[in-house]
């Protein structure tokens, strides 16, 4: 007879997915399934004592089947929605989103859990379940992370004592790189009292603002950043860019990450979501207009002469990887419950 299977189902393991799927393993005690829902894998999820879709978004048709199949023969079955919000967008495409998953969240067995705080956006409640916060604001904050010194050792070098501003990460416009183009651009005087230290692939779209950059005397690796120099990095600076475009209004994994290591973060002015966590975690954020003059004027006062600055508590962030890991326990039922290790 096959051993139960505890199962945690992601599309691929590209961009973040492959340490996202690392994490849900982790703390949720399940194995993980790889693939778009289809013939070849449909009976095996079908057939598993707890299963959990660590990102539904990316198949959202497979995880609606294999919950209401599941949901007849009496098995529960949760995932985790990313991006709830995109069932109020305009359009056609949004209102059958939103249609989906009113019916969707009344079908006993289904969990669907909401990445975003339903603090923030309210209209979240009839699409989802319930809803948790986003791991990448607990997932290390008792974890011993290796750093590159060599690499810290150089960026210190290199700041001469100035304060560190650290862009991580891809580099496009999405991460709102035009607009720290601009405030470098609208304030010459900015960069000899602030080190920009630009660190991730530059993306095509934002080539020549990575040299315009470079040309103010900022720092530009246009590479990938391993982990241990994105440690190294996070420990050095003093602001952590996390001001994106007004698209992008989400939960940033750079946000919770400058959060979790007690880095202040630099926000949009209006941002609803990581603004949202901002005041509710007590930290010192910097949130920037979109006027380039007034945010080169706040990043000068904020960062350049910030001190006492304010950080959330770790047991804060401890009890909300608690609140995850049963709300997982909760949608996916029977076996050794996560939460029990707590």
């Amino acid at each position: 007879m096959p051993r139960p299977e505890h199962l945690l189902h992601i599309n691929h393991l590209g961009g973040h997915h492959g340490s996202y799927a690392e994490l849900l393993n982790r703390w949720c005690g399940l194995e993980s399934s790889i693939g778009r829902v289809g013939i070849s894998n449909f009976g095996r999820l079908l057939r598993a004592e707890r299963l959990m879709f660590g990102t539904l978004d990316d198949d959202v048709r497979g995880f609606v089947l294999v919950a209401l199949a599941r949901a007849m023969l009496g098995r529960r079955t949760a995932g985790i929605f990313m991006r709830p919000q995109s069932c109020f967008f305009p359009g056609a495409r949004g209102w059958i989103k939103r249609q989906l998953f009113l019916v969707l969240s009344k079908v006993p067995r289904v969990s669907t859990l909401s990445l975003l705080p339903f603090e923030a956006a309210p209209e979240l409640r009839s699409v989802a379940t319930g809803a948790v916060h986003d791991p990448q604001l607990w997932d290390v904050i008792d974890d011993d992370e290796p750093i590159d010194e060599a690499l810290f050792a150089e960026v210190m070098a290199a700041a001469a004592g100035r304060p560190i501003l650290s862009f991580l990460g891809t580099v496009n416009q999405g991460k709102g790189f035009g607009h720290l183009v601009d405030i470098i651009a609208a304030d010459p005087a900015l960069t000899p009292k602030l080190c920009v230290v630009v660190a991730g692939r530059v993306q095509d779209d934002s080539v020549a603002g990575a040299a315009a950059v470079a040309k103010a005397g900022g720092i530009v690796w246009d590479r990938r950043i391993s982990d241990a120099e994105l440690a190294a990095l996070y420990k050095a600076s003093s602001g952590v860019w996390a001001c994106y475009h007004p698209d992008y209004d989400q939960a940033s994994g750079i946000f919770g990450r400058a959060v979790q290591r007690g880095r202040r973060p630099i926000i949009r002015d209006r941002a609803v979501i990581v603004g949202h966590y901002a005041d509710r975690l007590g930290i010192d954020a910097v949130r920037l207009a979109d006027d380039p003059h007034r945010a080169a004027a706040s990043l000068a006062s904020d960062v350049v002469d910030a001190n006492n600055i304010r950080t959330a508590d770790p047991a804060v962030l401890r009890e909300w990887r608690r609140e995850f890991i049963r709300a997982v326990d909760d949608g996916i039922g029977a076996g050794i419950r996560a939460s029990d290790k707590l």
